[in-house]
């Protein structure tokens, strides 16, 4: 049982790993005909999360203004992206 377990969550994180695009790199198709399907469905997936990630975060919007009051929303968004920091930052 914990076999199939771990050989499921090796499968998510391989499949995450290359539709995200994060290259972490400790999994490689060997032959061609891996390389190219693996490319094929980075090509697909990466589309994909770019529209599953949009949607989350129109949820969030959504819900974080339906239920917090405006000036929560922009004292949490500031805080959490750091706009602040970005102003006052030296470059």
């Amino acid at each position: 049982s914990s076999g199939k377990e771990s050989d499921y969550y090796f499968i998510a994180i391989f499949a995450i790993n290359n539709f995200s695009y994060v290259g972490y790199g400790f999994v490689t198709p060997t032959t061609e005909t891996g390389r190219l399907l693996i490319i094929i469905y980075g090509l697909i997936g990466a589309p994909l999360i770019l529209v599953t990630l949009t949607d989350v975060g129109k949820f969030i919007s959504f819900y974080s203004t339906k239920f917090l009051p405006s000036s929560d929303v922009l004292e949490l968004i500031t805080n959490t992206v750091g706009i602040k920091n970005l102003f006052n930052a030296k470059f």
